[in-house]
């Protein structure tokens, strides 16, 4: 029985290995194969399963993923609902309303506090999202 995939395998080809022709013609790397990050292929994957019409789900990432604003915008123009873990660094805060003041780190400017971003597109919410930008923002976010 063939399956065919909407959602193909990638290969993640470290920077070093991009930049190193030696390596790359040793090994067989095709050229267009060029650095990408891990997320950013995810992604792409992701939009390939989406234009497949494959069932949607709830996209889950670590804070590898999570951390990355491009992944999380991505999501969200796609209208994907998401979960991932972002690091207890990254600051959060509600479109149109100003951040917190930063918490005190603790030792050696490290906290220690676990943190996951949870996102629903607005019509899962009933409920608009703000077209406001922020760099770490998560937009109509809500934290566990």
């Amino acid at each position: 029985m063939e399956f065919e995939s909407a959602v193909e395998y990638r290969l993640y080809l470290p920077k070093e290995w991009a930049e190193d022709s030696d390596r790359r013609e040793k090994t067989e790397v095709p050229e267009e194969v060029e650095f990408q990050t891990k997320p950013a292929i995810a992604l792409d994957q992701i939009r390939a399963a989406v234009a497949a019409n494959l069932d949607r789900g709830v996209v889950l990432a670590d804070a590898a993923y999570g951390i990355n604003t491009e992944f999380r915008d991505g999501l969200t123009e796609l209208e994907l609902a998401y979960v991932v873990g972002v690091q207890s660094s990254m600051t959060v805060w509600e479109p149109g309303k100003q951040p917190l003041p930063a918490k005190p780190r603790g030792r050696m400017g490290k906290t220690s506090a676990a943190v996951t971003a949870v996102y629903r597109p607005p019509a899962c919410l009933g409920e608009a999202v703000s077209d406001e930008s922020a760099h770490h923002r998560l937009p109509g976010n809500h934290l566990a």
